[in-house]
């Protein structure tokens, strides 16, 4: 990495600020590349979905977030690769007396993932699994950054080549979410934020080289509910931040994001992304427009038709 880049670009990634983007990662790294990427992203909402899907707007103020990632994949052995994450955020006009809403900062997450390499060719095949995590905050009095559960995921990651100047990547799976091992009592069944949920994980990545330093893509990512242990029980209503749950309601019941993405090659070992997500369709969560910057550095032998993770080789 050539240092005078690395400067400009990193204070370009920081003045901006939202979660780490899920995506597909299909293709794999030999043991001692990396792929390190800092992120940083901004939204705002006044709208959400409830449980029928329609769009509703809960007015001022809005609900404003800022993030900033970290997020490291290593290769650790011959086929398995170590991902490490840690995000901060702060979020604005979450919950709180009116007319002003207080904003809360603090770390929010954390993430632990395997991934194990079956190919990695002009089609690569990956298997992964994970650990995702509350990063310390206290769930009571900063309910903004996180309800507190933690998560257990596994998914498969299927990419291709698209001909020498463009890649596909897929990913499905499933998510097990909850707040603790033990099995929930019928009080925290009530709670949308107690309750142990299990969703399916959708992801898809795609992107084509316009020149030798310049790709343009798109990015998706969806979750669906699949089981919940939430009793369906009249008159039962909580309220998350700007949303109204009752009955069984749980929150983010469906969420699908898609959006553009443009990657511009520094070099092999530095990649600048800028992107943005909108939320296309969902249940009993935020409508929001999402804008990002990544600052990616890497050491990897991958092709430029083999995800974001290659070089400019062709």
């Amino acid at each position: 990495m050539r240092a005078r880049y690395a400067l400009p670009a990193l204070l370009i990634a920081l003045a901006l600020a939202s979660t780490r983007e899920a995506r597909a990662d299909a293709w794999s790294l030999d043991r001692g590349e990396y792929l390190t990427e800092i992120q940083s992203s901004l939204f705002s909402a006044n709208s959400y979905y409830d449980r029928d899907g329609t769009r509703l707007g809960f007015g001022a103020p809005k609900l404003e977030q800022r993030m900033v990632s970290w997020r490291t994949q290593m290769g650790w052995k011959k086929r398995l690769n170590l991902v490490l994450g840690l995000a901060g955020r702060s979020v604005s006009g979450f919950e709180g007396p009116l007319p002003t809403y207080p904003t809360q900062s603090g770390l929010s997450d954390l993430e632990l993932r395997l991934h194990y390499r079956l190919a990695n060719g002009p089609r690569a095949l990956a298997i992964e699994a994970g650990w995702n995590g509350p990063a310390g905050y206290d769930r009571q009095l900063s309910r903004a950054l996180g309800d507190g559960r933690q998560q257990l995921s596994a998914s498969v990651e299927l990419g291709s080549a698209v001909g020498s100047h463009g890649f596909l990547e897929l990913s499905g799976g499933g998510s097990y979410r909850f707040h603790s091992l033990r099995k929930p009592d019928s009080i925290a069944n009530l709670d949308p934020r107690l309750t142990t949920n299990v969703y399916y994980d959708l992801g898809a990545e795609g992107g084509f080289w316009l020149t030798h330093a310049l790709l343009i893509g798109g990015r998706y990512r969806g979750r669906v509910l699949a089981t919940t242990t939430a009793e369906d029980v009249a008159g039962n209503t909580h309220g998350y931040g700007r949303l109204v749950l009752a009955g069984k309601d749980q929150i983010d019941e469906s969420v699908h994001l898609a959006g553009p993405m443009l990657l511009y090659r520094v070099d092999d070992h530095l990649d600048l992304v800028a992107g943005s997500y909108s939320t296309a369709a969902g249940k009993n969560t935020l409508h929001y427009d999402q804008f990002y910057v990544t600052l990616a550095f890497k050491q990897s032998k991958l092709k430029r038709n083999q995800g974001p993770a290659g070089t400019a080789a062709p």
